[in-house]
């Protein structure tokens, strides 16, 4: 779950997709992890990245709930 997806190994692989189809919950955070990851790999510039961030908090915001 931690490590990125375009790193894994072939079962690797085949291990995520049996625990996501098991645990949507764990599908929807693993994905945002990704897309988190994506934010800084493919954001150059402090506009883009800031704007992509923002929106990526938006989005990931109802599943990181306070205590």
């Amino acid at each position: 779950m931690l490590k990125a997806e375009n790193k894994l190994l072939e079962r690797q692989k085949e291990k995520l997709k049996e625990v996501k189809q098991a645990s949507p919950y764990l599908a929807i955070m693993h994905s945002l992890k990704e897309e988190f990851h994506q934010i800084f790999d493919s954001n150059k510039d402090l506009g883009s990245g800031t704007i992509a961030l923002l929106d990526w908090l938006k989005k990931a915001e109802p599943y990181y709930k306070n205590s």
